[in-house]
């Protein structure tokens, strides 16, 4: 069996994994939203003490600049180990699902194929649909030829503008307020996500606890829960509300209100920098939101799909203590003689259409 680890604090695997967990550890929390929150609220107070000038400003832009190319790397990185593990545990309960459907069949002699699983469509509004339409978009090769397309445009109009500071903040302006919409759409999508996952988790440890209850087993259900403490409570408030419609309609309102009055002075450079600090600013708060969300949620989904394979293993410790009782060679005659826990499993429709197909498909995963 593939050793999944543990789902509660992912185990790193060398410094790098250290260092990314650590970091993550500090950028994603409640305490770095009210630091930010603190930093940003400093930088407006020293506004009047520089006469709110450019350098004022940019000082904003280049360390939200590196803050945000920082969180979108651990992002990154703290999800590429989520899935890691996630992708090991499906296996691992695959695996057992297999062995399991093949010891049950060999039991009741059963060779029908198991019905056909129909996923229900999600129901969405156009608003929800039009957002997740985007999030494909910019998360594809479109996207990134998009992104491609601009960045060869900007470095070709540079010549022509002497490469000037409205050149420079071109890029800039652009980026951010691109960017800042993307984060805001990035964590309402993740929320839908997220629901409709914790849905089928719920429909599917519904079923097995019924099945476990039929046996007489008091089963697995020990999703994980963070104590309520009063930072968790503010990260997960914050969370949700940054994940909702409205502070995505926010966010847009916010960017056209720029966007409408950098226009109305004709985009100087003080515009220029104005819609950039503000969408820099956006941009860093939601990614920190992020970066929190997701250490919450992937924990969550990561100890849901382990008590789903802990399930698994005790069903498959029941069919291979009925396989040593019962004789495979008599199985054709067990039918009626079953004990009880063995007929249920029989009941459980799991994955593969027979015996053979079972065992071909637990060599597969070998």
């Amino acid at each position: 069996m593939l050793e999944v680890g543990d789902a509660l604090k992912l185990q790193p695997k060398d410094f790098a994994d250290r260092v990314i967990i650590a970091l993550a550890g500090i950028m994603g929390n409640i305490g770095m939203v009210i630091a930010f929150c603190a930093a940003m609220i400093t930088w407006v107070a020293l506004g009047p003490k520089y006469n709110w000038s450019n350098n004022w400003q940019l000082w904003l832009n280049t360390s939200t600049a590196l803050q945000q190319t920082l969180a979108v790397c651990l992002l990154t990185l703290a999800r590429q180990r989520h899935n890691v593990y996630v992708e090991n545990c499906m296996r691992s309960i695959f695996r057992q699902e297999a062995e399991l459907e093949y010891r049950v069949r060999l039991l009741t002699g059963q060779a029908q194929p198991n019905p056909a699983v129909t996923v229900q469509s999600i129901t969405q509004d156009g608003f929800a649909r039009s957002l997740d339409w985007y999030a494909a978009l910019m998360g594809s090769g479109y996207g990134f030829a998009l992104s491609g397309i601009l960045f060869i445009v900007w470095v070709v109009i540079g010549k022509p503008m002497g490469y000037s500071d409205d050149w420079w903040l071109i890029i800039g302006t652009t980026t951010g307020v691109i960017g800042t919409f993307n984060a805001a759409v990035l964590r309402f999508t993740l929320q839908q996500e997220e629901r409709t996952l914790d849905k089928e988790y719920d429909s599917l440890a519904a079923e097995e606890q019924a099945v476990f209850k039929r046996l007489g087993l008091p089963g697995v259900h020990h999703t994980h829960q963070y104590k309520e403490t009063l930072m968790v409570r503010l990260s997960l408030a914050t969370s949700r509300l940054c994940a909702t419609r409205t502070a995505v309609l926010a966010t847009m309102l916010l960017i056209l209100a720029l966007l409408i009055g950098a226009t109305a002075v004709l985009w100087n450079e003080t515009a220029q920098l104005l819609v950039n600090s503000v969408t820099m600013i956006l941009e860093s708060f939601f990614l920190i939101v992020l970066i929190d969300a997701h250490n919450i949620e992937a924990t969550g989904q990561r100890m849901r799909l382990h008590d789903i394979l802990i399930r698994r293993l005790q069903l498959l410790v029941i069919a291979r203590r009925l396989n040593s009782v019962h004789s495979p060679a008599a199985k054709d005659s067990l039918d009626g003689s079953l004990p009880s826990d063995a007929k249920i499993c029989r009941s459980k429709s799991l994955t593969t259409s027979s015996p053979a197909a079972s065992c071909q498909a637990l060599n597969a995963v070998d």
